[in-house]
């Protein structure tokens, strides 16, 4: 779903609190998961721009990007047991996700 007005606003706010060498490897779809999930915080703007700056910096600590380069041994296998994604929203708004777990 598009960002509204409010949420373009707020996402612009956030770049700027946290600047552009911070944002280097985070992807938009992380930026909006951060911006609508704490959507309903007082200081939504400050709040997420805080969770999603420690987010990125505990990312860079443990080179949790490294895993892109070099996938799990079956990487494929464990994606095709279990699927999980984004399948709408609740009654507040907020993006819901479904899993999808298949034991053997």
């Amino acid at each position: 779903e598009a960002l509204s007005t409010e949420e373009r606003d707020a996402l612009d706010e956030i770049r700027r609190a946290l600047g552009p060498d911070s944002l280097k490897g985070a992807s938009p779809d992380l930026e909006v998961l951060f911006l609508r999930g704490y959507r309903g915080e007082s200081n939504w703007t400050k709040y997420a721009s805080d969770q999603l700056n420690e987010t990125l910096e505990w990312r860079a600590e443990l080179a949790a990007d490294a895993i892109v380069d070099n996938p799990p041994s079956m990487r494929r296998e464990f994606e095709g047991q279990w699927r999980s994604g984004v399948v709408g929203v609740d009654k507040d708004g907020f993006l819901t996700n479904t899993n999808n777990f298949i034991f053997w």
